[in-house]
């Protein structure tokens, strides 16, 4: 539960949730202090704290989950949001009569690689252990179930929400956060908001604006997030000599605010489940590059977005960049719902099912 996009999503749902009704409890497979920790505690939910699996592990990870729902017969339904271990704590909650539901949040490159077929062997059982299957896009639910339930009455799209009026573009706060980063109106800053894993494709971005700051001295990017190939990417930035120009802004609150800054949202994803921070970024109506890896559903129908082939060269890049230039932001609001992406749409939708599920399952 630390701040990325499917934990993010999460935490949207869980704040706007009838929680008299329904109560989020949270199984993390990690010992550290978590970002969104002392919020979930607020709110109500309890944590619990399995072992990280790590293949050799197994016997001792799955009695952790026979022990924790023997322990605890009170659950009922476990939404499982962890695939690469979904099959193992999917099948121990069934043998104790719980619903359990997988979701997939991602989609997956078409390389093979050892990780990947790692990821293929643990995940594929879970298709044939889970009660129902839910997806961030049909192309994700794809990629981790196959097609036979994507196409069945057992799954469906939950759309990645998030909780639009945020996001509106305002100009008093876009004033207030270039302010408070000592940055004048000529100043154009290029974002970005992601993880930084192999997925999110930090190389490129650091390639793209390399060659956009050749034309634009005036250009500053801004990188927000944590991960493991941070450190990688730092490094990369030092030698071509942007350390004064590139800002690693790490985790943010206030994600929200630091959208009304920026010029244009830079996104080369090289596969992407949908990616809630592009649904954001047009929710503040900042125009995006992204790559053409980016699923048609997260596109909001609002003209910011500009799909470019990854093939293409970082100069062509570059160009797309200073074509969504200059824009003048506008509010979006009304497409983020019309698209469905408004986070009451989604939780209206969530809690009838959980219910739903709950009548048909206990007869209550």
């Amino acid at each position: 539960m630390d701040c990325a996009g499917a934990e993010t999503f999460i935490m949207n749902v869980y704040r706007n949730i009838n929680r008299n009704k329904i109560q989020f409890d949270f199984v993390v497979h990690t010992d550290h202090h978590m970002f969104y920790e002392e919020e979930i505690l607020q709110l109500g939910g309890k944590i619990y704290r399995a072992p990280k699996f790590k293949a050799y592990n197994i016997i001792e990870y799955k009695k952790w989950w026979y022990d924790f729902f023997k322990t605890h017969p009170e659950y009922k339904i476990v939404h499982g949001h962890i695939g690469s271990t979904a099959s193992l704590y999917l099948s121990i909650a069934k043998k104790y009569n719980i619903f359990t539901i997988a979701h997939s949040h991602k989609t997956h490159d078409t390389g093979i690689t050892l990780m990947r077929m790692e990821f293929a062997l643990l995940t594929c059982a879970t298709r044939y252990i889970a009660d129902y299957f839910m997806a961030c896009s049909k192309q994700a639910g794809i990629d981790r179930y196959g097609k036979k339930i994507v196409y069945s009455n057992r799954f469906q799209v939950i759309n990645n929400g998030i909780e639009s009026n945020k996001y509106t573009f305002s100009k008093k706060i876009r004033d207030k956060v270039r302010k408070s980063n000592h940055i004048d109106e000529k100043t154009i800053i290029i974002g970005h908001v992601g993880r930084f894993t192999q997925a999110k494709n930090h190389k490129k971005i650091i390639d793209v604006f390399y060659c956009f700051h050749k034309k634009h001295q005036n250009a500053l990017l801004w990188l927000f997030g944590e991960g493991e190939l941070k450190q990688e990417i730092e490094e990369k930035v030092k030698e071509l000599g942007l350390s004064q120009i590139v800002f690693f802004k790490g985790l943010s609150s206030h994600i929200n605010e630091e959208l009304q800054a920026m010029d244009v949202f830079l996104f080369p994803s090289l596969f992407e489940g949908l990616g809630i921070a592009l649904i954001e970024a047009q929710a503040s109506g900042l125009p995006c590059v992204v790559s053409d890896a980016i699923q048609d559903e997260a596109d909001i129908k609002a003209g910011l977005l500009k799909k470019l082939d990854l093939s293409l060269s970082d100069d062509q890049w570059a160009s797309a960049i200073e074509e969504m230039l200059p824009r003048n932001r506008e509010d979006t609001n009304e497409y983020v719902k019309q698209s469905g992406f408004d986070i009451q749409y989604v939780v209206k939708n969530l809690e009838e099912f959980y219910s739903k599920t709950w009548r048909n399952r206990y007869g209550k």
